[in-house]
């Protein structure tokens, strides 16, 4: 199944923000979780204490979880504490997920109104005030009873504990459809056409979309000892077509975040990554995923798989040593791109425990006077050049055009200036067709600005 020419197009350009800011191929994304956020947005000294960890622990994303009211009226505290991420070059997405999200129980429509929430936030916020993303975060499993919508009776329609082979193809054996087998693939099926859906309304607005997925679902259950069931890919029939589940999901995603919690590297994480990995890495490099592992800090989830679960190994020296493993294991993989920590309160506790709570501060060289709003590109969309005007800059800049496969296609060097202002005319009639980012750099924190080329 092809993508859409838009779904194309964005996952491309979504692909040259990441690739804007993470530069070298031996620099890999740093991504923790957060789903305390109200605990932290707005409280100094928690936002504080995020901060300053996320500083010494070299963090480039943040996933924040989020309901639809949650930004609506802290928008002012997300606008400074988003700032104050981008100045220190972290990425922020927000996030939800929810058991009751899939069509067997509430249905995706209050996944997507949080979605539409922060793409109305973001346009009434500043570029460096935005959100960078958003992570969906959902796992049909789990038997989640709560809320009105729910009905008990369709709180197990995956059939926990049973291999597909196993599953009933009775009629009257299905807790949602007619079958256990039609439960099953009609919950794959949902979860390709929610991913599908949000991240068509993510790249419409400029925003990519990154999933968390079982590391069992391609069959290989070694995170924990209750997933053996599984030994075989779990399918999706999506528009016509069967395939591993895993592969149809990368179908739309930009990000895809493999949950292989285990604090055994070789043995454990490695065989969980390895199929999505050597998947990705047929994909062409302008519209294949990135493929993230993950590590598991919480508390109370089980030995061996958490490392705060898991002496002597409870404590951020060795989840760190764990990190390096997996980027050690991995890194190999073209479509690698690094490790998600699983999550603030459980990385926060590892000891030491994060206690640093002084203020954030930021600016660097000129990065307090030179913003967005002062730069212009024009025309946008751009036949065969683009006029770059520049206010308030004394510095030399490189001026670097990023292609949608993550190529550099022109750098062009301006020295320093006397009178304070940039004019550069960049001639871009050879570029193909598509979606550019324009990248300045100097003695100041990178700026990008997106931009067609017809």
């Amino acid at each position: 199944m092809k993508k859409s020419i838009f779904l194309r197009i964005g996952t491309a350009v979504l692909a040259l923000l990441f690739i804007s800011t993470i530069t070298s191929a031996t620099t890999y994304q740093k991504s923790l979780w957060v789903w305390n956020t109200t605990d932290v947005i707005g409280v100094t000294i928690e936002e504080n204490r995020l901060l300053n960890e996320c500083n010494a622990s070299s963090i480039t994303d943040l996933y924040l979880y989020l309901q639809s009211g949650t930004v609506t009226t802290n928008q002012v505290a997300f606008q400074n504490f988003i700032e104050k991420c981008t100045c220190k070059n972290i990425r922020v997405w927000g996030m939800d997920g929810w058991r009751g999200y899939f069509s067997d129980q509430c249905g995706p429509g209050g996944f997507y109104k949080v979605i539409n929430t922060v793409i109305s936030y973001n346009s009434k916020s500043t570029a460096k005030q935005q959100f960078f993303g958003f992570a969906g975060d959902n796992e049909f499993v789990y038997q989640d009873a709560s809320g009105d919508c729910v009905s008990p009776s369709k709180s197990d329609a995956f059939h926990y504990g049973s291999t597909d082979a196993g599953l009933s193809k009775t009629a009257g054996s299905g807790f949602w459809k007619s079958t256990a087998q039609q439960d099953r693939d009609s919950l794959c099926t949902d979860w390709v056409k929610q991913s599908h859906d949000a991240a068509f309304l993510c790249h419409q607005a400029g925003l990519q979309y990154s999933i968390a997925v079982y590391g069992w679902i391609t069959g290989t259950s070694y995170s924990h000892a209750s997933m053996g069931f599984q030994n075989t890919p779990l399918y999706a029939y999506y528009k016509g077509e069967k395939k591993e589940l895993y592969k149809a999901l990368m179908d739309y995603v930009d990000e895809y975040v493999i949950m292989s919690y285990h604090t055994n590297v070789a043995n454990k994480v490695a065989l969980m990554c390895k199929d999505p990995l050597s998947y990705a890495n047929t994909l062409p490099a302008a519209t294949r995923p990135r493929i993230l592992s993950a590590i598991e800090t919480f508390c109370g989830v089980d030995q061996y798989v958490s490392y705060c679960d898991t002496p002597p190994q409870n404590n951020k020296s060795s989840a760190n040593y764990g990190i390096s493993q997996h980027i050690s294991y991995l890194g190999g993989n073209e479509s690698y791109s690094g490790v998600g920590i699983h999550d603030w309160v459980g990385w926060k506790d590892l000891s030491p425990a994060s206690s640093n709570t002084a203020n954030i501060t930021c600016v660097s060289g000129i990065e307090a006077v030179l913003s967005l709003s002062e730069i212009q590109l024009t025309p946008n969309p751009a036949t065969n050049q683009v006029e770059l005007t520049v206010g308030n800059l004394f510095e030399a800049v490189t001026i670097t055009v990023i292609g949608m496969n993550g190529v550099t296609q022109i750098v062009t060097q301006i020295p320093a200036n006397s009178v304070g202002k940039l004019h550069s005319t960049i001639d871009v009639a050879n570029l193909s067709s598509g979606l550019y980012l324009l990248k300045l750099s100097g003695n100041f924190n990178d700026k990008t600005i997106k931009f067609m080329k017809h």
